[in-house]
């Protein structure tokens, strides 16, 4: 029965087919427990080779989610074999295949390790030495990439809170492309060299535009949101703070459209997802929606997140691995931040709010165990007990955290992981918290929070406790979106503004 899920590692495999267009007969290409495409990063993960022979795909002979268990391989279209193009023994992301179909591009990690896979490498199909394209030019993972000739690829880098499109030859000599100084979301090259991008800041809804020479103007494609927005969008600001080891930390604050010179206004600080994820310049509803009933909202790319480098995803390993682990310095970051803006005399300290989603929902309930700087969270789809969460996490997240921390069952590592928790310092917590978790969320399940529930339920702390039926780790039900953002807000106006709404947004 298809309802039967098997977990240690033979259960049902996803396999190529190829459809006849003219007959439409389809086929299964491969077969037996050879898994195409995980979809462990998502993106392209097979390709047709040039000549029509076969595909390149991403796939593993032995699946294995507690382990890095993907491959290149080359799959004969006649019989559907799998042939071993190049052994990787760390994440893998998409591929793509040269225009003379003689080298495959793809994403990995950099020496086979770590959480993510961030740079571009290329093999010839037909096999050999993999060679790394962007480690040692440009320390930034890449966001997209595509192949302009058989000897050059246009990559799209993460680079703070924007990204910058360069191009790459195979020789790893990269290059910005010119007169594009502008945050590009994706993008894609026709053949004759046009290009088309996604354009996207936090007050810019996204739009296709085209630039049809390499220094021509860019002309906009799409009028999707030419009606306007419902209310003015908050402007956004590039801000720079050090935070307490010295580390310089940006951060994006949004202040509403209206809000007088110099006013110390009631903030949010917003923490992302991750821990390797990043905020960047691209709007976000629930920060609009926030901005447009007077508030501040920052969001702090704190250590940890990526487009700063290899060098800031490795902080946030444990400290028996070298660095300072999932709690000690982003925490440390978001409180620099929150002083930061109190002593610019933007941020008002007796309304400071802090709210999150995933890690983000872990670093609330952190923070409000460990400082007293915030008086009210919003923590949604978080962990709270990494030495439980760690171990019973159904999505396939597990090597990556163990390059963090090591075996989550080792005795020494399980100490690490329960200081690093917020449960192991709940006692701390007294001020407001709204929890929100989606039942099936097979990243973070939802014992989660309701351990985390009835810890400030035994405590007597303020807290409701929002379950979303048949979600996932995101939202994807409209009338759940639009609760928890009225959800969230009316806890926002409730305790930092002492409006008599929440009452009724809560029921």
């Amino acid at each position: 029965p298809r309802i039967i899920k098997i977990v240690s590692g033979s259960d049902i495999p996803t396999h190529l087919w190829v459809i006849d267009v003219a007959s439409g007969q389809e086929r299964q290409l491969t077969g037996g427990t050879f898994d195409v495409a995980s979809g462990r990063f998502g993106g392209t993960q097979f390709g047709w080779q040039r000549d029509g022979s076969g595909l390149i795909v991403i796939g593993s002979e032995r699946p294995d989610p507690q382990h890095w268990s993907e491959h290149l391989y080359s799959v004969a279209l006649a019989d559907g074999t799998p042939h071993p193009i190049v052994d990787t023994s760390g994440p893998l992301g998409e591929l793509r295949i040269s225009p003379d179909g003689s080298l495959v591009a793809y994403l990995a990690s950099r020496g086979g390790q770590g959480e993510a896979a961030t740079d571009l490498f290329v093999v010839p199909v037909a096999g050999g030495a993999a060679r790394n394209l962007t480690g040692a030019t440009i320390d930034r993972a890449v966001a997209d990439f595509t192949w302009k000739d058989g000897s050059t690829l246009a990559v799209l880098f993460e680079a703070g809170f924007t990204n910058r499109l360069y191009t790459v030859s195979t020789a790893g000599v990269a290059k910005p492309v010119p007169d594009f100084d502008i945050h590009a979301a994706a993008f894609d090259l026709s053949r004759s060299g046009e290009l088309a991008y996604v354009r996207e800041r936090a007050s810019e809804l996204p739009e296709v535009w085209v630039r049809r020479a390499e220094r021509g103007r860019p002309v906009q494609l799409t009028h999707l949101h030419d009606r306007g927005h419902p209310t003015a969008l908050a402007q956004a600001e590039l801000i720079h703070y050090t935070s307490f080891d010295g580390l310089q930390i940006e951060a994006q604050v949004l202040r509403p459209a209206d809000a007088p010179a110099g006013a110390k206004l009631p903030t949010i600080f917003l923490i992302h997802g991750g821990p390797v994820g990043r905020w960047a310049d691209r709007y976000d509803p629930e920060g609009q929606l926030l901005a447009s009933h007077g508030y501040a909202v920052v969001y702090p790319n704190i250590r940890g997140a990526e487009g700063y480098g290899n060098h800031m995803i490795g902080l946030i390993r444990s400290t028996a691995r070298g660095g300072l682990g999932w709690a000690t310095g982003p925490l440390n970051d978001v409180i620099a931040g929150a002083d930061a803006m109190v002593r610019a005399g933007a941020a008002d300290p007796d309304r400071l709010a802090i709210g999150g989603w995933s890690y983000g929902g872990y670093m609330v309930a952190l923070a409000l165990s460990r400082t007293d700087r915030f008086k009210v969270g919003v923590a949604g789809a978080g962990f709270y007990d990494m030495v439980t969460d760690l171990g019973t996490e159904i999505a396939s997240y597990v090597p990556g955290d163990e390059w963090m921390y090591g075996n989550f069952f080792d005795p020494a590592t399980q100490r690490i992981l329960h200081q690093d928790s917020p449960i192991a310092t709940v006692q701390r917590i007294h001020v407001p918290l709204l929890l929100m978790h989606d039942v099936n969320d097979p990243v973070d399940t939802i014992g989660q929070a309701y351990e985390l529930y009835r810890a400030l339920q035994q405590q007597g702390v303020t807290t409701q406790f929002i379950v979303y039926p048949r979600e996932a780790h995101e939202l994807r039900e409209r009338a759940h979106i639009l609760d928890r953002l009225s959800r969230s807000l009316g806890w926002y106006d409730h305790y930092l503004k002492g409006s008599a709404k929440y009452a009724a947004a809560a029921h």
